[in-house]
């Protein structure tokens, strides 16, 4: 019987969105289903402020495919009732302060709940994630205190654990996400997981 179930993930990555709702559909249809922690990693630590234009990110990073592989994302994305897309998104904004919240939100049991939102709300409502105005609006939608909350973005609280968490992912071999790992051990991205849970 699986115990618990590690997802290193980023809040900015597409795959990430459609391993979540993966995973919650087959966890609906364990009797018994484990704990689930999630650990920040962050794909592009060289994007800080305000972020950059998405699309000129996007095609920098991969040429000629980029126009391609959105298309295919956004079909692939809607066989699990996902909406992505990508022509809508302004900006490949950073995460540290999302992940900061992820965090913040486990003390009220709500980390997995404000992770799914934060996803949500970029990819599906072209949300701006990296403003501390809307992970506060966000944050509030889901049931967090506003002053708390309020008070923990406007500080540097939990950075540095977020940036250890980044390296420890990182020690482990991780340099892609979803990353998953069962009970300790490593068993690799979304369709991996969705195979090892309904066997």
């Amino acid at each position: 019987m699986i115990k618990e179930i590690e997802i290193v993930y980023d809040l900015v990555c597409p795959f990430c969105l459609i391993g979540e709702r993966i995973l919650t559909t087959a966890l609906t249809e364990l009797s018994d289903p484990p704990m689930v922690k999630r650990r920040p990693f962050i794909l592009d630590p060289q994007i800080t402020g305000q972020g950059v234009p998405f699309p000129t990110y996007h095609a920098a990073k991969y040429g000629e495919r980029s126009k391609p592989m959105m298309r295919h994302l956004e079909q692939f994305a809607q066989r699990y009732g996902l909406n992505f897309n990508f022509d809508n998104l302004k900006t490949y904004p950073p995460s540290m302060d999302g992940h900061r919240l992820v965090l913040f939100a486990e003390r009220f049991g709500a980390s997995g709940k404000i992770a799914t939102a934060l996803m949500e709300a970029y990819f599906l409502e072209n949300r701006e994630i990296q403003k501390q105005s809307v992970l506060l609006e966000i944050a509030v939608e889901q049931g967090l205190p506003k002053d708390e909350t309020r008070a923990m973005l406007e500080s540097g609280d939990l950075r540095e654990i977020i940036e250890q968490e980044v390296r420890n992912a990182q020690m482990r071999g991780i340099r892609s996400v979803p990353s998953y790992f069962v009970d300790g051990n490593y068993i690799g991205g979304t369709e991996e997981i969705k195979q090892y849970l309904v066997a």
